[in-house]
């Protein structure tokens, strides 16, 4: 049966283990791993559209962020897949540079799923084993078996920054075991929620800076930090969560609703946008409205494999809910060891007009890592996007350490610039 989005055909093709389609130039396969009895995984992998095809071009796995949100909507239809939330053409889709392995991580996010409550992750190191577990099954599998031996590279956003740390020193531990075979060589952290104590320090010092709160209001938020640090201190970090939940909603009262994911941008709540957890609030950047009806209309239909009791995003809240208590715990010290594993190419990147993980705060727990001393004395280096000659972002980079500034963007570098976007991975690519 054909079903047409925009101006593509779609031609179904459906196997008994995935689901395989020929569209526009580049071919996608879907499927779910049980990564534990109960608990399921959905991937969306797409073929790269690059004249060298797919055994000779990257494979790139994206993990979104939240904890909860979903890398086959937000990550695919609404900054790198081939087709934008309209299902138009991407002209800034990473496709044309590496294939594509979109994950809903952790189980619950997005089309993925538990069948009881107590199989959602309640830790890093669990989402992790997830991944792992994920991993051995793709790369064994009819689907990834022809990735095996390409360049694969873990690229991600925001928590899923934090999750990728994890995951990442698992996976070269998996790797040096002989437990899956993949050609692992980087790792991309995207507006990372690496260090949650200095980032949230970093919102009060960010608004202030751009001039979005006063100086009696960033006592007050000082005050509450000076009380979430206590808490981080005192590893209570139930308590420390729900601080920093405060100190959020008071940085939007006194900016009166401020886009924390890019302060050019005010908006009003709509009711999914922050969606409330008790009395704290799940924030979210997307036109979640949208990508709702898109993932659980069309495209729902279009994937078929969705089973009829799972809602697109309908247990996100509860993969929230369910980190809490991890919420605020650093992963700088993993980071490092990354950075210190010298064949793994560790990239970090930030948007000018992101609060909620701004470069500030990126910044100093950057200057926390080993390699700092060598990596201060680089040059910071300009690059312009293809398009136009104006400086579109900065790099620094030490052996095998890259930071990226990347300007005109907030926390969805590329929904917000998506040609700066294209350009540092191309960097990236470049130095593997």
């Amino acid at each position: 049966m054909n079903y047409r989005f925009g101006l593509l055909v779609f031609l179904f093709i459906l196997k008994q283990e995935y689901c395989c389609v020929q569209a526009g130039g580049y071919t996608e396969q879907w499927d779910y791993v049980r990564v534990r009895p109960g608990a399921h995984l959905f991937y969306w992998l797409y073929h790269t559209t690059s004249p060298e095809g797919s055994l000779k071009t990257p494979l790139i796995l994206w993990l979104q962020g939240g904890p909860g949100q979903s890398s086959t909507g937000m990550g695919n239809f609404e900054e790198i897949g081939p087709l934008d939330i309209s299902l138009k053409q991407r002209r800034t889709t990473w496709l044309s540079e590496a294939s594509l392995l979109f994950v809903d991580s952790p189980v619950g996010s997005g089309y993925s799923y538990v069948e009881y409550y107590d199989l959602y992750c309640n830790s890093t190191e669990m989402i992790a084993e997830d991944m792992i577990t994920f991993l051995e099954i793709f790369f064994n599998s009819t689907n990834g078996e022809v990735f095996q031996t390409v360049p694969f590279y873990i690229m991600t956003e925001s928590y899923g920054g934090k999750m990728t740390a994890v995951i990442a020193e698992r996976l070269l531990q998996a790797i040096s075991n002989n437990k899956l075979r993949c050609n692992f060589v980087g790792v991309t952290l995207g507006a990372p929620f690496i260090h949650p104590e200095v980032t949230a320090q970093s919102w009060i010092n960010y608004t202030l800076s751009n001039a979005l709160i006063d100086q009696s209001e960033e006592e007050f938020l000082l005050r509450k930090y000076r009380l979430l640090q206590n808490s981080i201190l005192a590893e209570s970090w139930n308590k420390a969560f729900w601080l920093m939940d405060e100190i959020l909603n008071l940085l939007l009262k006194y900016t009166n609703n401020v886009n924390l994911y890019n302060f050019l941008q005010w908006k009003v709540d709509s009711g999914r946008t922050r969606r409330k957890l008790n009395n704290g609030h799940f924030y979210d950047s997307s036109d979640e409205d949208a990508l709702w009806g898109l993932m659980n209309g069309s495209i729902r239909r279009k994937l078929k494999i969705i089973p009829k009791t799972v809602t697109w995003g309908g247990q996100n809240i509860s993969v929230y809910r369910n980190l809490i208590n991890e919420f605020m715990k650093p992963v700088v010290k993993t980071v490092d060891k990354l950075v210190s594993a010298t064949h793994l190419q560790v990239a970090v990147y930030t948007g000018q007009l992101d609060i909620i993980v701004n470069t500030l705060g990126t910044l100093q727990w950057v200057k926390s890592l080993e390699i700092f001393s060598e990596y201060s004395q680089s040059e910071r280096e300009p690059f312009a996007c293809s398009l136009n000659s104006n400086t579109c972002g900065f790099v620094k980079s030490y052996k095998n350490f890259s930071f990226f500034w990347i300007m005109n963007a907030g926390h969805m570098v590329p929904k917000d610039n998506g040609d700066a976007g294209l350009e540092m991975l191309k960097q990236i690519l470049k130095r593997t």
